[in-house]
């Protein structure tokens, strides 16, 4: 299998990009959350955050197996706009 190392832990490929944007100390910080709320940015928003491999170990470990839900905002007007709205 191909390696890489990432803060000097080896990784799988697609985990390089999950511990990259979803390293551990923030998925640990996150887990206490009710929910998620991503605002990507620019190419960002063709990435599946929840969907991220953050570990393999001996099979794979998905950002989807540590947080809280997971939801997307295009911008943080329209999410202030969408949480204001009366339900």
């Amino acid at each position: 299998a191909v390696t890489s190392k990432v803060a000097g832990v080896t990784a799988v490929p697609g985990e390089v990009l999950g511990e990259a944007v979803l390293p551990a100390g923030l998925r640990g910080k996150l887990k206490a959350a009710r929910r998620v709320v991503v605002i990507p940015d620019a190419a960002l928003h063709r990435v599946p955050f929840e969907a991220l491999l953050v570990g393999s170990g001996g099979s794979p470990h998905y950002a989807l197996d540590e947080l809280p839900p997971v939801c997307y905002a295009p911008s943080p007007a329209v999410l202030a706009v969408v949480t204001a709205r009366p339900r």
